[in-house]
């Protein structure tokens, strides 16, 4: 009896090794680009954000609590060049939250005044930050009673 070996030969398992391989090697770079890509830009964002807050400032004052109203009221300006939106205004006693209120819009150079209601103690100190440049905020414990 003859015996038949059943098999790929040697040069069709050589050219199917080289085609897995493209095709693996092909997945891989249309996914690399993607990715690189896609880090660029992030990086990009990030530091376009950091030169742009680099230019930011804020600052916090004029602040006074009515007791009789239990509000506290305060001036914020925007001492730098970048417009912001959402800037959050936070009153502490202690290390307590006692309330907080949002300025919807600070353009560059403006002065706007706001109030925080419900506060039933004169705060400690006021915090202003804005999401747009964390690294910006301002500090005032300078609170004065009228």
């Amino acid at each position: 009896m003859a015996s038949f070996r059943k098999g790929v030969s040697p040069l069709i398992a050589a050219v199917l090794l080289i085609a897995f391989t493209m095709a693996v090697a092909a997945i891989l770079t249309s996914w690399f680009t993607t990715f690189t890509e896609d880090q660029s830009q992030q990086l990009s964002n990030q530091s376009e954000q950091m030169i742009q807050c680099s230019y930011a400032g804020i600052d916090i004052s004029n602040v006074a609590y009515d007791s009789e109203n239990s509000l506290t009221e305060f001036s914020i300006d925007n001492t730098g060049t970048v417009d912001f939106n959402n800037i959050s205004v936070v009153s502490f006693q202690g290390s307590q939250v006692q309330g907080r209120t949002y300025i919807n819009s600070l353009s560059a150079g403006q002065t706007k005044s706001g109030i925080i209601s419900g506060t039933e103690q004169k705060p400690d100190s006021l915090k202003a930050s804005s999401k747009q440049c964390p690294e910006i905020s301002s500090t005032e414990t300078q609170v004065s009673t009228f």
